[in-house]
């Protein structure tokens, strides 16, 4: 037999409904446990199987097809796998309470992991142009020369670099005050280079 191409219908609306009424989610995010849901039952029913009694290694297979893209599809992202995954537990987690179910397949399953990629970094003769580019003769490009020559010897991110203040800055002890992410504080020496060129 094969199976229809979706998830049972009142089986779903009775998951998306407990969903609603016990931890008072947002429309959209019903929405997007229901779009879930029916991508992986769509994806079985092509392995003539139900979501419902899917097995492990069918669930990790659609995981798997996620990560990997397709013809038509870029690979998904590690953030997208981590959340369709956690759709997949709440659900037979859910199945399995209500008694649907006697046992959870996803309880062994492991979303899979994106290789991660380092970032893309400047060679030192791209920082040399980029350095040169403002027109020192002006303000304007002392000011963005100022900018560029703190950011690199630093080592600061555009955030903490726009949001900078004057009175972070001791140039007597040549360090420089950021707050970075999650507003941590931290003390950053800067060379007698920056102190006299860039930033006095």
């Amino acid at each position: 037999m094969v199976a229809s191409n979706t998830a049972q219908p009142d089986q779903l609306l009775d998951f998306l409904g407990s969903l609603e009424l016990e931890r008072g989610l947002s429309r959209n995010t019903l929405e997007a446990y229901r779009t879930d849901l029916l991508q992986a039952s769509a994806f079985l029913a092509e392995r003539g199987r139900l979501l419902e009694t899917a097995g492990r290694d069918d669930l990790g297979a659609w995981l798997e097809s996620l990560a990997s893209g397709g013809p038509d599809s870029s690979p998904a992202s590690a953030s997208t796998l981590r959340r369709k995954g956690a759709c997949l537990r709440t659900y037979f987690k859910w199945l399995r309470r209500e008694e649907i179910i006697t046992t959870d397949p996803m309880r062994d399953v492991r979303s899979p992991s994106r290789d991660k990629r380092l970032p893309k970094v400047l060679s030192r003769e791209d920082v040399s142009l980029l350095l040169a580019q403002p027109d020192v003769s002006t303000a304007a490009g002392q000011r963005d020369k100022a900018i560029l020559e703190t950011m690199y010897a630093c080592g600061l991110r555009a955030s903490e670099l726009t949001e900078l203040e004057i009175s972070k800055l001791d140039l007597e002890e040549g360090t420089l005050r950021v707050i970075g992410k999650g507003r941590k504080e931290r003390l950053i020496p800067i060379g007698r280079t920056l102190c006299l060129g860039g930033l006095a």
